[in-house]
Order: C-alpha cells, then structure tokens, then sequence
C-alpha cells in the first residue's frame, strides 16, 4: 500500500507545471481571499498612465490578464524556466520583457509611471529609482509566515524569509522616499484536499522546504496523507501582505 502511494506521489512530482499558472490544482486546493482586490487595485491605478512595469511577471500569466493596459507595457522575469514562457504569452500584448538578476531593474531612471510587483522580492532602491516622481509602485508580497506550519510538519527549516512582514517592508520602502497610500495585512489558509497536491505544490515552490523531494520526505507526506484522509483536509496558513506606494522624494 505504501509503494502504490510513493509512486502515486513520484507521479505528480514529475507533472510538468507552466510558470506561475496553479490551475492545475484549483480542484484539490481551496483559498481564503485577501481583504482586498489586488487585480482592481492595479487596474484602477493604470487610468491615465502611459507606460506600466511588471516586477517578476513569471509566466506573464497576471500582466496578460490586466484589461485596458497603458500604451507600453515592461516586464521583467529572472527565474529562467520562466521566461520563454512569459515571452511568447507576453507578445500578444506587445509588452518588452527583459531578464532581471538579483532584483536590479534592467531599465532606465523615471521611467515609469506606474510599478507593480505580485509575489516577487525587489529592491526597495531599485523600486525607487525607476517611476517618474509622483509615480506610483504597488506590490502584493507573500509574509514569510505562509506555509510555516508545514515546515513544522516536515521538521524542515523555517522558512529564509520568516521576519519578511509588512510593517518592515513599509520602513524600508518610506527609508527610500515613498509616501505610503495604502498598507493592510492578512492571514488566511491554504486548504489542501489532497497529499499528492502538496507535493505538487512544493515542486512549484522550492523555497518553502529546502531540498524537497518525495524520497526524503516520504514519511512525512505519508503522515499527511493519513490525517487528509481522515479530516478531509489540511490547512497551510496564508501570509499576504499589500502596499501601495508614491514616489515623492
């Protein structure tokens, strides 16, 4: 029984997966929803703007599905798997993608107008430099609480990025000449149906367990597949964090 779920899992392990696309498991994952509505923060912010920047735009997926982009659209991708991806989804709306190395913005000083960043690290400097004055930066971050208590389960490491909260990250930024529009936190769950959508999962996201595989952790992700099955679920805390942020200094 335990060899048929080891290959069970090995399986879904070597699932191919495309960029940041999770639809993959929209049937066997349920998400509690942010107090607010990044997609529309964003959208209502590019009224009036004339050239947009997406921070770590991963497969493009979150970009391509904006509507009424500005006239010239940026993006930058610097996880490799990525980028092709992005690429070829990104030339159905004309955007300029760029590969980006340790958060150092490929592009010219004032820029833009308007920055936005979904899920990916940036440099408060560099995020700074490039809008125009008065331009706008807007990212959604993931807190380096989300997922913990797996870690705890698997009694792997904590997460690198554990004290990455808002509070800091709102510091660092007004550190750097940003006035702060707006700033709100939130913790939710990631409800997982499914051990093998976990492995899935992890695959996808490799900083969250350091050096993940279904070997290692086999009995681990066996515990877990015991108490799913029993109790119908398992919930991953959910740490995200919005800012909303004016250049004007």
């Amino acid at each position: 029984m335990h060899n048929e779920i080891l290959q069970e899992m090995l399986s879904e392990y070597e699932k191919e997966s495309h960029g940041w696309d999770f639809s993959y498991l929209n049937d066997k994952t349920e998400e509690s929803m942010e107090p607010w509505a990044y997609q529309q923060i964003v959208e209502e912010s590019m009224k009036g703007k004339d050239a947009l920047l997406d921070l770590g735009t991963g497969g493009g997926e979150f970009l391509s599905s904006l509507q009424n982009l500005p006239q010239t659209v940026y993006a930058t991708e610097g996880y490799e798997p990525n980028f092709p991806i992005a690429q070829q989804r990104l030339k159905d709306i004309g955007a300029i993608l760029k590969f980006i190395v340790d958060d150092k913005i490929p592009y010219d000083s004032g820029q833009f107008n308007l920055a936005i960043n979904k899920h990916e690290s940036y440099d408060p400097t560099e995020v700074h430099r490039v809008p125009i004055q008065d331009g706008m930066f807007i990212t959604q971050q993931v807190g380096g609480l989300n997922g913990c208590n797996l870690n705890l389960a698997f009694k792997s490491n904590l997460p690198k990025y554990l004290d990455w909260e808002l509070l800091g990250a709102v510091k660092a930024l007004g550190q750097q000449g940003f006035s702060i529009v707006k700033k709100q936190e939130s913790f939710g769950y990631t409800r997982f149906f499914d051990a093998k959508a976990l492995v899935y999962y992890l695959k996808c996201i490799p900083l969250q367990i350091e050096g993940f595989s279904v070997e290692k952790y086999f009995e681990q992700l066996l515990s877990l597949h015991s108490y799913i099955q029993e109790n119908e679920f398992m919930d991953l805390i959910k740490h995200r964090f919005l800012i909303v942020a004016r250049k004007s200094g």
